[in-house]
Formats: structure tokens, C-alpha cells, sequence
């Protein structure tokens, strides 16, 4: 178990850890355009080719308009040690209305997903993962949890179930980051210091900085360490 450090000051107002506004700009990082969907576009270059070997312009080219297609699944644990964050979580899923991505499913769980998520954050209409795993394909994951460093418990249990959670889902969804809201240093010696160590997704500390790199992470860049 983690000892507590009673030296360590804590903030009590309810600041967000990231303003809705930078949490927009954040996610409209997050692209990867592809052109999709009716001819919209004149493309010019086309165009002019076409005029030059005919020796006149029969029609102009037109393409498909550039779309973000960037898909993400975000899981968010709405376990009682997530409860100071709760209203964080509630202004992540705000922002993500303007996110223009091109899909975003977000889904509840209680301390490790198992078997099923939730569509609702009272743990209410339950999805089968395999079910997810099925409709949402190719999809990039992110992870809001403490993963146990909250209370600092080292718990073989959760470090097992968490693994092979990941791995079931890595196949399907992937990059995959796991966004802790402690600070890196509460993670030693805790279940989090050992999830975080699993080569399926990245672990890192829920605050802007964080969140700017995880973004790359989704975008397929590797992670750079610290």
C-alpha cells in the first residue's frame, strides 16, 4: 500500500483540471481527414489536366470533401474513487460535443470493465463488450481511471483483470491510453504501477499536458519519455 504524504497541498475549490475551452481545442487535434461522401470539391489540378488533353473543359473534376474520420471509444470509471473527478467527467463528455471527430462512443465502468460497459454513468443500460467490440471497429481507446492509486493498493486482482481487458480489446481498438488523474509519483507500489507497465496502452497524468500527448498518442506518434 501506498503511505499517504501528509506534507502534500491540495487544492479544494472546484477548478477543472482543464478548462471546456482548452479541452475543445484539444480534441480537434485529434484528426485524420479522408475525403468521404458526395462530389463536392473542385480539384483543380484534375480539372486542368482533363482541359488539356481534351483541348477543351467538357466539366470541371469534383472530389469528396476532406472529413475527420478519427474514431474514439472513451471509457471513463465512475467508481466511488473516481468521485472527485466526477464533474471533470461530465465537462469531458461536454466538450466532446464539439469535437468534430468523425465518431465518438463513450461508455461507463465500475472499478475494471469486465464484461459490459454502460451507456450512462449511473451504471444503467448495460452493453456486452463483445457487442462493442463487433459495432465499433478500428477505433482508437481512451481510459479515464485512477486504477487503483487513489487509495494505493497494490490488488493482483485488478492488475490481472485490467491485462486481459486490454488485451482483449487491443485488437480492435488501439492506440489505446489510459489517463490517470494522480500524478505519476502515487502510482508506484499501487495496482496503477503495474497497469501502467502492460504494453498495451499508455499510462499518463490527466492534466493538459497530458492530454496534449495522448492526443499524439491517438495519431499514431510514439510516446516520448519524460
Amino acid at each position: 500500500r501506498v503511505e499517504p504524504n501528509y506534507d502534500e497541498m491540495f487544492i479544494l475549490d472546484r477548478r477543472p483540471i482543464v478548462s471546456l475551452r482548452a479541452l475543445t481545442i484539444i480534441w480537434r487535434r485529434f484528426r485524420a481527414a479522408r475525403r468521404d461522401g458526395p462530389k463536392v470539391e473542385l480539384d483543380l489540378d484534375a480539372t486542368i489536366d482533363q482541359e488539356c488533353r481534351l483541348g477543351f473543359l467538357e466539366s470541371p473534376v469534383l472530389v469528396p470533401a476532406r472529413r475527420n474520420q478519427a474514431k474514439l471509444v472513451l471509457l471513463m470509471d465512475v467508481s466511488n474513487s473516481m468521485l472527485p473527478w466526477r464533474d471533470f467527467q461530465r465537462m469531458v463528455v461536454e466538450s466532446l460535443q464539439g469535437s468534430h471527430l468523425g465518431q465518438v462512443i463513450i461508455y461507463f465502468f465500475h472499478n475494471v470493465p469486465t464484461e459490459v460497459f454502460y451507456e450512462r454513468d449511473t451504471l444503467t443500460r448495460p452493453v456486452a463488450i463483445e457487442k462493442a467490440l463487433k459495432e465499433i471497429q478500428n477505433s482508437t481507446l481512451l481510459i479515464l481511471s485512477d486504477a487503483g492509486a487513489v487509495r494505493g493498493y497494490h490488488r493482483r486482482e485488478r492488475v490481472e483483470e485490467s491485462k486481459d481487458f486490454l488485451a482483449r480489446v487491443w485488437r480492435q481498438w488501439q492506440p489505446i491510453v489510459w489517463m490517470n488523474p494522480m500524478p505519476a509519483d502515487r502510482w508506484k507500489g499501487s495496482s496503477a504501477g503495474k497497469i501502467s507497465e502492460l504494453t498495451y496502452a499508455s499510462m499518463l497524468h490527466l492534466n493538459e499536458e497530458g492530454l496534449v500527448r495522448a492526443i499524439d498518442v491517438l495519431r499514431g506518434k510514439p510516446l516520448k519519455a519524460n
